[in-house]
């Protein structure tokens, strides 16, 4: 309503690429995203699609500094829910920048804690092959480790509603194990379509991973350090 937007009836977005812009405006105006917008063009609109964690970081700085207070809070819940060993430096970086403190409260807490949980998982014995395989760290779902596959399919595992399921994208579930335990259990598992046995079996895996690794390896962003 003042200076140039009064006349030019325009918002300049300089420091961020227009996509991003655009998925900005568009979850604050209408509640929603549209994937294809981030997909190269590739015409991808799968409702499922996962927001690229750039588009999440620069909505949070834009959030915080036009002062949105849903946005804010959205986009600090999605960070929280995707911070792994790969994403940590990254998000704890933008907690900081952004100072963002319940984000930024969340990377200690990972970073305390994190080493209590698996960093891989092997899926074996699977009916539906697809989900066989090895399995990393993604994120956190109601305060446990979730999983998706090592070679970045949609394919996925995550604790919700008092057990652990085999999804695609932390959503959609095709195998259930009744369990409240933090790390998913490594038998016991159920096919949802009919509830019959599934004779699958999860390995773990455990690296020697810390903060003083990370610190010593000089592979913190400054304002993490």
């Amino acid at each position: 309503r003042h200076g140039a937007a009064l006349t030019d009836k325009k918002l300049q977005w300089q420091e961020y690429p227009l996509a991003i812009g655009r998925f900005v405006l568009r979850l604050m105006y209408t509640g929603t995203v549209v994937p294809k917008e981030w997909s190269d063009g590739g015409g991808n609109n799968d409702p499922e699609a996962e927001v690229p964690l750039q588009f999440i970081m620069s909505g949070l700085a834009i959030a915080k500094t036009y002062m949105v207070p849903h946005l804010l809070a959205t986009f600090t819940k999605s960070l929280q829910e995707r911070l792994c060993w790969d994403t940590f430096n990254d998000i704890c970086s933008c907690a900081v920048k952004c100072d963002v403190t319940g984000l930024r409260i969340s990377c200690v807490e990972f970073a305390s804690t994190a080493l209590r949980t698996p960093d891989t998982l092997e899926v074996r014995g699977c009916g539906l092959a697809a989900h066989n395989g090895t399995y990393k760290a993604d994120g956190e779902k109601e305060n446990r480790t979730k999983y998706r596959k090592a070679d970045g399919s949609a394919h996925t595992i995550n604790f919700s509603g008092g057990a652990w399921h085999m999804s695609k994208n932390h959503t959609a579930s095709y195998y259930r194990a009744s369990s409240v335990s933090d790390t998913p259990p490594l038998q016991g598992w159920t096919r949802v379509v009919d509830g019959g046995v599934a004779l699958l079996t999860i390995t773990t895996h455990c690296h020697s991973r810390n903060i003083r690794e990370f610190y010593e390896k000089k592979a913190l962003a400054p304002e993490v350090l």
